[in-house]
């Protein structure tokens, strides 16, 4: 609708038989279309293949209303400078890094905006940036140019060009377009949104992610819709249309089922290996937050979405959790609970290509909950990936939802929100970034290997008085996934460490625990049962290196899945 009050609309038509539409008596004037006929109040259009149709008409100018010629407007679409400072609350970070803050645009009237920006992505020298309530942001030459309004809840995008991106809304997936290059997409295409979504607060759509040429994402399950189907747990559950599923999706709009037994699918990433890569939040069925690696066509742990496979329903025994536990994927990692993440958000991956440190090809995971960062990094022993969990940030400004590095100076920026569940941050939002000083010495524990006997604990640097770790200690313990809401830690016992032992050059402690190998009690994977894997907590925080770091940052959580042979 243009100021001057005339409705141009166009169309693709592709019609197998004839179609009618209605014109109203009142409000339009002057009708005008390109195909078909206008009589006694009908628009006509033959069957067949129509690539461009346009329909215009005049539109009355009502009394009192504004959207006039003549009245200036007083809102602005200028750019706006995103500037990055000292942050005003100081993180913990180990030596060698910086937070800093960076400013948030207003709207086009001036007024501060909650800025929650929750999908991050970067396009050659360009960046773009959705969020829930605040419409799309596009970052060039560093000032902020309003991309797209209206929008409902995106909290991810995939950037095809630096004008053409796919972002995720709770309705589908929208193709955003700018045609002539200004930075504002003129374009908007439904892609997808071909499930079920019934305005409940909680049926997030996750993603999306391109992999070999299909967009990857997944919806959440609902939280208060009436009649929701439960699988027996108490919180969430779906009434139907693919709630708790993963799903692709082409160019074309073509939509596919990927992967059942999500639940609250928080984070999904693609890895440097083309793998799709996704953190589950605790709740029914899931004892403790996660970290999985999906293979199309796998059951990832919740049952309550099952009931969409044709010829399934509610009372179907083959969705039922008895019928499915031990058809579920083994996580990569296991997130503990109150102690590591509550909410975890999506993972980003350090890469060769940036400079961040010691930790090249780890798994860098924020929380929302706790407004903290872990480091993962994995292995794979006898053919099941597994891995360790470990301090890198805490005290940030808002919940962690997403990180992505910067390819141009490597400096990891952190979208933020409390999202009225609020966070340890305190902030409603948030837009960091953590930079790092390549010239910095950094003491950490950079991983944690399993060994036949135990673990290996790997220093980034030489570790002095290595005779001062005695005190280094390890419990363990495992997580029931069930109907119930989450999993207190079972089976927690204390470990009998047999000896430490460090390579020559002080880089490596050795750990042997006691019947480690051998005992039946001690095997981490418990056959045909709902039980997690065991999680190993291995602490230094009385040892040399906590005094010589911060006991914060002297912890580290392995999940046990397979023990070496040799």
């Amino acid at each position: 609708i243009s100021k001057s009050m005339q409705l141009e609309a166009k169309f693709k038509m592709s019609l197998k038989s004839e179609q009618q539409f209605l014109i109203p008596k009142q409000g339009l004037k002057d009708v005008s279309v390109s195909i078909g006929k206008i009589s006694e109040g009908k628009w006509t259009v033959p069957a067949g293949e129509h690539a461009s149709v346009t329909f215009t008409a005049g539109l009355p100018k009502l009394a009192g209303d504004l959207y006039t010629s003549d009245i200036s407007a007083t809102e602005s679409y200028a750019p706006q400078e995103l500037k990055w400072t000292k942050s005003t609350k100081a993180a913990r970070l180990p030596k060698g890094y910086q937070i800093e803050d960076g400013s948030a645009p207003k709207d086009p009237f001036g007024r501060g905006l909650v800025f929650e920006p929750l999908g991050i992505e970067f396009y050659k020298d360009q960046a773009f940036i959705t969020t829930r309530t605040a419409g799309i942001w596009k970052i060039v030459n560093n000032k902020w140019h309003l991309f797209a309004e209206g929008t409902y809840e995106s909290i991810g995008m995939v950037v095809n060009s630096e004008s053409d991106i796919v972002i995720g809304e709770k309705t589908g997936l929208t193709r955003l377009i700018d045609k002539d290059g200004d930075n504002w997409s003129e374009k908007r295409i439904n892609l997808t949104d071909q499930f079920r979504f019934n305005g409940d607060y909680h049926e997030y759509l996750h993603g999306p992610i391109k992999r070999d040429g299909k967009y990857i994402f997944s919806l959440n399950l609902g939280n208060q819709v009436a009649g929701m189907y439960k699988a027996g747990g108490a919180w969430m559950g779906t009434v139907g249309g693919l709630r708790g599923w993963m799903l692709s999706c082409d160019d074309n709009g073509k939509t596919e089922i990927f992967a059942s037994g999500v639940r609250s699918p928080a984070g999904l990433s693609l890895s440097p290996k083309n793998e799709i890569v996704y953190t589950e939040n605790q709740g029914e069925y899931v004892g403790t937050s996660k970290l999985f690696k999906v293979t199309k066509g796998k059951f990832y742990g919740n049952p309550t979405g099952l009931l969409d496979i044709p010829g399934l329903n509610v009372n179907s025994p083959e969705s039922k959790w008895d019928a499915v536990k031990d058809t579920r994927e083994l996580p990569v990692v296991l997130l503990p609970h109150g102690q590591v993440m509550n909410a975890p958000g999506s993972p980003e991956f350090l890469t060769d290509k940036i400079t961040f440190g010691p930790f090249q090809n780890q798994i860098f995971v924020g929380d929302q909950t706790r407004s903290n960062i872990y480091r993962v990094d994995t292995e794979v022993v006898d053919g099941q990936e597994q891995g360790v969990v470990m301090p890198f940030a805490e005290e940030l400004k808002s919940g962690v939802m997403r990180l992505r590095f910067d390819p141009a100076d490597s400096s990891l920026w952190i979208g933020q929100t409390g999202r009225g569940w609020g966070s340890r941050g305190g902030n409603e939002f948030a837009l960091q970034r953590i930079v790092f000083d390549p010239k910095a010495s950094v003491n950490a524990i950079k991983t944690v290997r399993a060994t036949k006997a135990g673990f290996e604990i790997h220093f980034t640097q030489p570790q002095d008085k290595t005779g001062d770790y005695e005190g280094l200690a390890c419990s363990s313990w495992y997580y029931s996934n069930s109907e119930k809401y989450g999993s207190p830690q079972q089976g927690k016992r204390q470990e009998k460490i047999l000896t430490r032992t460090w390579n020559e050059a002080k880089t490596v402690c050795n750990i042997s625990i006691d019947n480690f190998n051998t005992a039946k009690e001690k095997n981490p994977i418990v056959p045909n049962s709902s039980d997690s894997s065991r999680v190993y907590f291995i602490d230094l925080q009385k040892t040399a290196f906590a005094k010589k770091s911060t006991p914060e940052f002297a912890k580290a959580y392995y999940t046990l899945h397979k023990i070496p042979k040799k």
